[in-house]
């Protein structure tokens, strides 16, 4: 049982069946358009940030790059320099907060329907029919966890297309050993570790890939050398970058995890919760792509563990599976407690590998014969099952107890229809049954293609909308002056008043008062009268809008130009909730 047939030779020619018509290129042009339009589509209700403090800080951070006020993020998770650094020429364009989000959501979009071409590529070299790579492509560059995340200035926009760049262009450097494959590969494994923390498994493997290349020969000398020292360049590049930001944004310093992480690397009880979290993990990935990618990590490491697999093949499956391990582990480690139950299942992290699992499985499905496809089908029943089963042992009645909240189980709602609770049985059966259909159709591509579009296309109408929440009001305040706020005001409404005011940079209020040029100041408000929330305020100071148990906003009477912050909320994205750090 392998993912594929051993490659042709280099030198046999390309059978006409499975050679491209010339006008396929347009095809593939016209499909990536589409997935650009279609995102464009769900993603245009969104015009302002609602997962703090994740989005503004990476919003700040791009606002920042590009020359303009950023904002203290001292004690939060650091929000690494790669994604800004996209981002920021639209501040070089527009400060409008809205108009700013808007062309944010635009480069997800352009960003994640590049995974169709790339898809397409990958199916090709796994000797796919042109027409059958370009429907299962299209089909799996539209699954959930390529475009859900797509609508949110979050890393996980870009990091599916980053990943399958690097996996693509491995593939074509394992292949021909051609020095701009190996540059192409290692400089999107080293933009994925410029992105976000992910990328340090990434960058690491990617270092074994070259080590392996060098040292057993299969691609000039010169040419992988050339490639770790892109890599090297890219790695230093993206520390210096990280380390302005952390200077300019993280005057007293960022988030520390390092307490975290080695708690769980030193501990019987850490070590079973890392394990624990990354079977969470595992499972959803699984359940998620409708067990795709669970038969497609099966696939992988069949391919990694077979002597006579294609040797670029085994290499990248062992790359792909090690990747996805690694971060699950990883990531699991790394975070703290929050008393979620995404603590225990999550599937954002892992979203980047999904497309890549996935497509393996369907070039597997196609290729297989009946005894190795019942073999891999029960093999992907039971780590569905098994990670399941492992969640359950370890978080026990925490699943039931714990906060669960909606953003982290997007496709899991979907399958369940259960917004409140999460329901590893049902999921699993209904993911299923759906992976079943796809089986059964194996011999025809087409309708494989036409059975996840369906089903992806009823996730993007159930959920388009689903995460927003009622607006709350937002403090008014003063454009072109400046802006203070109090310590003990909540966290949201100061990642918002950070991201909403472009012109300068939000102090904290200091108790001396506020500064000279400062317009607006809000603090924070628990009870009573709205004085008692500010009651040393300086003469000429009025209220000026407010949300009870939240904030209030004052307002300096000799100012003028006041924005109605309140007035303008009511066509924005409402409150916001907690996305889980990083």
């Amino acid at each position: 049982m392998t993912l594929t047939t051993p490659a042709l030779p280099r030198t046999a020619p390309v059978p006409a069946s499975r050679a491209p018509h010339p006008g396929f290129r347009w095809l593939v042009a016209v499909g990536w358009l589409a997935q650009v339009t279609l995102r464009v589509w769900a993603f245009w209700h969104a015009r302002a940030p609602a997962a703090y403090p994740d989005e503004a800080g990476y919003l700040l951070a791009a606002r920042w790059l590009a020359g303009r006020p950023g904002g203290d993020l001292s004690h939060l998770t650091f929000y690494q320099g790669g994604y800004p650094l996209l981002l920021s020429p639209v501040y070089l364009v527009t400060a409008d907060p809205e108009t700013v989000y808007r062309l944010v959501t635009g480069i997800g979009a352009i960003t994640g329907a590049t995974v169709f071409p790339l898809s397409v590529a990958i199916l090709r070299r796994l000797d796919l029919a042109p027409s059958a790579a370009a429907a299962i492509a299209f089909a799996v560059a539209s699954l959930p966890a390529n475009l859900f995340f797509g609508a949110w200035a979050l890393t996980d926009a870009i990091l599916p297309a980053v990943v399958m760049a690097w996996l693509l262009a491995l593939i074509r450097f394992a292949d021909a050993g051609h020095s701009r494959s190996g540059s192409v590969a290692s400089l999107a494994a080293a933009y994925a570790y410029a992105v976000h923390s992910r990328g340090i498994v990434i960058l690491l493997i990617h270092a074994g890939v070259l080590l392996l290349l060098l040292v057993r020969g299969w691609t000039p000398r010169r040419v992988t050398t050339l490639a770790a020292a892109v890599m090297v360049a890219m790695w230093a590049g993206a520390n210096r970058l990280n380390t302005l930001l952390l200077h300019a944004l993280y005057p007293h310093g960022a988030r520390d995890l390092s307490g975290v992480l080695s708690s769980r690397l030193t501990s019987t009880s850490g070590l079973l919760r890392t394990l624990s979290g990354a079977c969470g993990q595992i499972w959803y990935l699984t359940t998620s792509t409708y067990g795709l990618a669970g038969l497609g990590l099966v696939a992988a490491l069949v391919q990694v563990l077979s002597p006579r697999a294609d040797r670029t093949l085994r290499l990248v499956a062992g790359a792909a599976v090690t990747v996805t391990v690694g971060i699950a582990l990883a990531s699991t480690a790394a975070l703290p407690d929050e008393h979620r139950v995404g603590n225990h299942a999550y599937g954002r992290y892992l979203a980047c590998v999904a497309v890549p699992l996935t497509l393996a499985a369907a070039a597997f499905l196609i290729r297989a014969g009946r005894r190795g496809l019942c073999a891999a089908a029960l093999a992907t029943a039971g780590v569905m099952a098994g990670t399941a089963l492992a969640v359950v042992a370890y978080a026990g009645p925490r699943l039931h107890e714990d906060t669960f909240v909606g953003f982290d189980f997007p496709e899991i709602i979907y399958l369940t229809a259960n917004r409140h609770s999460l329901d590893l049985l049902t999921a699993g059966l209904v993911a299923g049954a759906i992976g079943v259909c796809v089986v059964l159709l194996r011999a025809w591509p087409t309708c494989v293609a036409a059975v996840l579009l369906v089903v992806n296309g009823g996730f993007l109408v159930r959920t388009t909308g689903t995460f927003d929440r009622p607006a709350n009001d937002r403090p008014a305040v003063t454009r072109d002056r400046g802006v203070e706020v109090s310590p003990s005001l909540g966290w949201g409404t100061v990642a918002d008043l950070r991201y909403r005011v472009g012109w300068t940079t939000v102090e904290w209020l200091s108790p001396a008062g506020p500064r000279p040029g400062t317009c607006t100041v809000v603090t924070a408000w628990h009870a009573g009268a709205t004085t008692a929330a500010w009651p040393d305020h300086p003469a000429g100071w009025k209220v000026t809008d407010r949300e009870p148990g939240r904030w209030v906003a004052w307002h300096d009477t000799r100012c003028r130009h006041l924005v109605a912050g309140s007035r303008l909320a009511r066509r924005w994205r409402g409150t916001a909730f907690q996305a889980t750090p990083g």
